[in-house]
């Protein structure tokens, strides 16, 4: 297909920590995109690894990896793009006019994945009041038609938010995504929807890759940072729902994203930790009636932890309780 100029401008949001390589190969298969008109933006959220400064010579072609470990998946991002590639490194002047430009913001601390995601959302807001912004995971790979697929999906519909069918890098005949997720209402905890059949049961878009508009963002604000990791998207999505929004998914085998399901992820005791946690708080802002009915299924979980003896579980569910009482609110 024709590479075209399209009208509205994509912004590719891109948060980066500690996994240079994943974001690396993330970079190549959008960069191949048939739609031209888009800007990405990777924010490194002070990683320890010193990721940006391997992104950056990777963009001056001064970086090689060995960018797949799935050779079915091969062709969406070899053979890599021609480098040196334009970029700005971003501090507080305005956006350069370059084509398909990279932009490398380092956040300076890690207050988490909301935060991360809103130093890019506020760059946005401060040079365009138009087009819109595609959340996307730094582990995984799209397809080329990706972005042409949101853009003809959302066809300026007001007040929706799309998804992606996302498939597991590692084995892509299997789904990980169908779109988003469901938020149990009885009992703390989400799940995975991973079929076209559910869509209409859809909470929330998944974080993997969320598509929205500006002029959407300019209405719901900024992605709440109180949760450092997880639940924000659902959170969101849940506020969006509120104010009218709709979800909806490209489904397209031409649109797939791929994810490589966390292999940057940090440890499960804390995955877990913040799950409770943070789910605490998201069941006492939007079903503060229901409440002691979620606290109470988070107690079953430790107990069903510690029957069958799973120290990590238990003591992750019962810090997260714990936290949640002295002030996790």
């Amino acid at each position: 297909m024709a590479r075209l100029k399209e009208n509205k401008k994509v912004y590719v949001v891109i948060l980066n920590y500690n996994c240079w390589k994943d974001t690396i190969e993330c970079l190549e298969s959008v960069l191949k995109s048939d739609y031209d008109n888009y800007q990405i933006i990777v924010v490194d959220n002070n990683s320890t690894d010193n990721s940006l400064s391997h992104i950056i010579n990777w963009a001056e072609g001064k970086q090689g990896i060995k960018y797949t470990e799935n050779l079915s998946l091969e062709s969406l991002i070899k053979p890599p793009t021609m480098k040196p590639s334009k970029y700005l490194f971003y501090t507080k002047e305005k956006e350069v006019d370059v084509v398909n430009p990279l932009v490398f913001i380092q956040s300076g601390e890690n207050r988490g994945f909301a935060a991360g995601n809103n130093i890019a959302l506020k760059y946005i807001l401060a040079n365009n009041n138009d087009g819109y912004i595609w959340f996307l995971n730094p582990d995984t790979v799209i397809e080329t038609h990706c972005i042409r697929g949101f853009v003809n999906k959302i066809n300026n519909h007001n007040k929706v938010i799309l998804g992606s069918v996302i498939k597991y890098y590692k084995d892509p005949r299997r789904v990980l995504f169908y779109g988003g997720l469901r938020v149990h209402k009885l009992f703390h905890g989400i799940e995975r929807v991973v079929d076209r059949h559910n869509i209409d049961k859809i909470d929330a878009i998944s974080g993997a890759s969320l598509f929205i508009s500006v002029a959407s963002v300019r209405q719901l604000g900024l992605l709440p940072e109180e949760y450092f990791m997880y639940w924000e998207e659902v959170h969101y999505c849940t506020q969006a729902k509120k104010m009218g929004y709709k979800f909806d998914i490209v489904e397209q085998e031409s649109c797939y994203v791929y994810d490589k399901t966390g292999t940057n992820a940090n440890s499960m005791y804390l995955k877990q930790y913040l799950y409770i946690l943070n789910g605490l708080k998201y069941y006492r802002f939007f079903f503060s009636k229901r409440f002691s009915l979620i606290y109470f299924s988070c107690i079953l979980k430790y107990i069903l932890a510690f029957v069958r003896s799973d120290a990590n579980t238990r003591k992750a569910i019962g810090n997260a309780l714990r936290d949640y009482a002295l002030g996790g609110k």
